[in-house]
């Protein structure tokens, strides 16, 4: 299987169905933007915008593996702790978005 195999969600996805609702260990909710979805290394990673960043600052990421859930319906996402890994995939999205986002170095 390819590594990084192209999972980009297509541009005519309707907003709605790239809109996710993450809740933490508090109970805050937080809404967030699905910008791409990556495979790598047989696991399932999203990459993540907060919906309600400010536009001021820079834009910040947040990577997640998308573990299956109880049904078909249902995934969890986790946050990846491992760094090398957030790099490996941040990489790999840098790569294939590099026309849509101005990244810093």
């Amino acid at each position: 299987m390819d590594q990084n195999k192209n999972k980009n969600l297509p541009e005519d996805t309707d907003m709605s169905e790239r809109i996710i609702v993450l809740e933490d260990e508090d109970g805050s909710t937080e809404e967030f933007e699905v910008v791409d979805r990556i495979d790598y290394n047989d696991h399932d990673y999203i990459v993540l915008i907060p919906v309600d960043q400010p536009e001021d600052e820079a834009e910040e990421v947040v990577i997640c593996e998308v573990l299956p859930g109880p049904d078909d319906e249902t995934d969890y996402y986790v946050g990846v702790e491992d760094d090398d890994l957030l790099d490996t995939v941040f990489g790999i999205f840098k790569q294939r978005a590099s026309d849509s986002f101005d990244f810093e170095d």
